[in-house]
């Protein structure tokens, strides 16, 4: 009886365990969101943060390494900057190396979280041209976020 138990425990788990992975080989993400935390770096403190983003599709791949540096600059304020260096590989053609472009902003925290309220802060940034956009490199023009 108890091996009986036993057979059905291990085939329940193992059609469960089936149904698991054809369901995750099958699920999507959304799109690219771009969040981060509400909490600037305290004052008067830094942190480093390395970074690394892999893409691939049928048209090539594309590697960006990223070193962030943040810095509380006032109480709930931080600056931010980030350097790239990216590895581009297009199908059918020669890979391109070399800096990306670089990125400069600034945290605050507007609201400090409460029982009854979240954080919140703004983050408004800007991303140099600074990585060539011929080579794919770069974006190849500035751009702007809130």
């Amino acid at each position: 009886m108890a091996s009986q138990y036993r057979s059905r425990m291990v085939g329940g788990a193992s059609v469960c365990g089936g149904l698991f992975a054809l369901a995750a080989s099958a699920a999507w993400a959304g799109p690219p969101f771009v969040t981060d935390d509400a909490e600037p770096v305290e004052y008067k403190h830094y942190e480093a943060v390395l970074a690394s983003e892999q893409t691939g599709t049928t048209g090539g791949h594309n590697t960006t390494n990223l070193l962030e540096l943040n810095y509380g600059l006032a109480p709930d304020l931080q600056v931010s900057t980030s350097f790239s260096y990216v590895i581009d590989s297009p199908a059918g053609q020669g890979t391109q190396t070399g800096p990306g472009d670089v990125m400069f902003g600034a945290k605050y925290r507007i609201v400090q979280e409460t029982e009854d309220l979240p954080m919140v802060a703004i983050y408004p940034s800007v991303i140099a041209p600074t990585g060539n956009g011929n080579k794919g490199l770069g974006n190849g023009g500035a751009q702007y976020f809130l």
